[in-house]
């Protein structure tokens, strides 16, 4: 796809599992930035309709990686408590708390469920930031651009409790944020 892929401090991602994985969510290619990045044993939350992409879907699936149906409240909280089981068994997931792709404008207002769900299993969130490179990226050419991966220091969850989700949401909300526009000041595309 002619991008370029640059990835810091990985070594946070090996030493923390099992965690909670959050990240930004800007395009699809976002799904190749952090298979490239994420340690083994991880599984990621994807919205249930994911299952529908042909070849992809059936994959994501039956790779193990947990579908949740956030239109339906009962069945989006009974996949919330397959991601605190799957924690609780030494496996990492990956959640892009945003819900939906931002395409390039800026982080939007973070859901709770990965920071409910990481206060439940008792493990870290460990943040993980994209450059905005979707506003920069050209697929049409040989060098498309570069993504860069920056993982941040984990944020322990111990002695939390579910009244904490929203700050412990902000507070992860705050540092990604500062972190991208570091990384789109350093990679301006």
């Amino acid at each position: 796809m002619g991008l370029k892929y640059l990835a810091r401090d990985t070594q946070i991602l090996e030493a923390n599992q099992p965690c909670v994985f959050v990240s930004n969510h800007q395009n699809n290619i976002d799904i190749i930035a952090g298979c490239l990045s994420l340690p083994r044993k991880t599984v990621s939350l994807g919205k249930s309709s994911i299952v529908f992409v042909p070849i992809f879907g059936l994959f994501y699936w039956l790779s193990g990686n947990i579908l949740i149906n956030r239109m339906d409240k009962k069945k989006a909280k009974k996949s919330m408590s397959i991601v605190t089981k799957v924690l609780q068994k030494d496996t990492s997931v990956w959640i892009m708390p945003e819900g939906t792709r931002n395409f390039g404008k800026g982080l939007l207002s973070f859901k709770l469920g990965a920071f409910r769900t990481a206060i439940d299993a008792g493990v870290p969130i460990v943040p993980i930031c994209f450059n905005t490179y979707a506003k920069t990226a050209n697929l049409n050419k040989l060098n498309s651009g570069i993504i860069v991966t920056q993982v941040l220091e984990p944020i322990q969850t111990t002695g939390l409790s579910k009244s904490d989700a929203s700050a412990l949401a902000n507070k992860c909300f705050a540092l990604m944020e500062e972190t991208i526009a570091k990384l789109d000041d350093e990679f301006p595309g």
